[in-house]
């Protein structure tokens, strides 16, 4: 069984040391055989939760199959991911209700996506770093 490339991506690097660690696996097969989760999926975010005593500062871990490692797959991923950093570090997220958020849930949104932002810039160069590909 080949081993997957490993790396690990700070929302906020300047603030904190919470990550999310990114495998990205040369087959489905391997994968799975890790993994598990059932069989009917590409990629995956899981959860790690708070108190974890193993790796408490990791938020989350994506698993990728190599096929499907691209800039729209990993932005989906991501975003769960900085979902579960964000209720992690405290950020309320606004109402489904639609309109424009003003005060602290504008910043609250802002920083979530700076986050997704900050995230999938890192995840290209680390994916350009390992030979992962650069046609994102």
């Amino acid at each position: 069984m080949s081993r997957p490339v490993i790396f690990r991506l700070y929302p906020e690097p300047e603030k904190g040391s919470l990550y999310i660690r990114v495998r990205v696996w040369a087959s489905r097969a391997a994968m799975h055989r890790r993994v598990g989760h059932g069989r009917n999926w590409w990629a995956i975010c899981l959860s790690n939760a708070p108190g974890t005593r193993r790796r408490p500062r990791m938020v989350a871990q994506i698993h990728v199959v190599r096929s499907q490692f691209c800039a729209s797959v990993m932005a989906h991923e991501l975003l769960h991911a900085a979902l579960l950093w964000g209720e992690r570090v405290g950020i309320r997220l606004p109402a489904a209700r639609g309109g424009f958020l003003r005060g602290d849930r504008l910043n609250d949104e802002e920083r979530l996506c700076g986050a997704v932002q900050e995230m999938m810039e890192r995840a290209r160069a680390r994916a350009v770093e390992f030979g992962l590909g650069d046609e994102w």
